[in-house]
């Protein structure tokens, strides 16, 4: 079994480890590949039995390319980077982490909260598309909306052109609530245990139900 890691450093910069993934086969682990589509992907995934992602796409067209995949395993939530349906077609399961920050993500949520209100409300830092940003920088402009506190935002790593870096009383941070250490030993662990249940025949947390 090979199982590749597309893109580590965002679960792991270097204080966990990727040790519980080897007893299941070859762990070849790259800290960085891409956050767009790119050939890359699909040459990095060449014989890969498992791909491992947080924010590196996989696409129909890097499907296409890696008859090999069995299954994607997301080091997240959210699953939206991967062509999730198509995966399906080819039988490849895509599983994700449904939980594993609860209460640092809550936290994190109520300390943006004690710092807008030390000034002045709207509070995201779940997923950036639930905000049209637009709106939400016209309405802080005009005042309508006093302030916003954002962990999230509608595409990431954050645009230079997204209206919200020029918006009034806009606090962003680059989307590290869920980043607490232990969190992302959770997300390490689940994983693990989500490729394990996959490789025993017994697929868990699989978002493309079916497979």
């Amino acid at each position: 079994m090979r199982i590749v890691v597309l893109d580590g450093f965002t679960e792991n910069p270097g204080d966990l480890s990727w040790r519980p993934f080897e007893k299941f086969g070859e762990v070849v682990v790259y800290d960085r590949t891409s956050y767009v589509e790119a050939p890359l992907i699909a040459e990095r995934l060449q014989g890969a039995d498992i791909a491992v992602i947080n924010k590196t796409p996989i696409s129909k067209e890097t499907i296409d390319k890696c008859p090999d995949l069995k299954a994607i395993a997301v080091l997240a939530t959210g699953y939206n980077v991967v062509d999730y349906t198509y995966a399906k077609e080819k039988g490849i399961a895509v599983m994700n982490v449904p939980t594993y920050g609860t209460q640092i993500v809550g936290q994190y949520a109520v300390g943006l909260l004690l710092e807008i209100c030390a000034h002045y409300v709207l509070i995201n830092n779940s997923r950036g598309q639930l905000v049209v940003e637009q709106d939400l920088a016209d309405a802080l402009n005009s005042g309508k909306v006093y302030a916003a506190g954002l962990d999230v935002v509608s595409t990431e790593p954050i645009r230079g052109d997204n209206p919200l870096l020029k918006a009034r009383n806009c606090f962003i941070t680059p989307h590290i609530s869920w980043a607490a250490q232990a969190a992302r030993q959770r997300i390490m662990d689940i994983t693990a245990d989500n490729i394990k249940a996959f490789i025993e025949g017994k697929p868990v947390n699989v978002v493309n139900i079916g497979v």
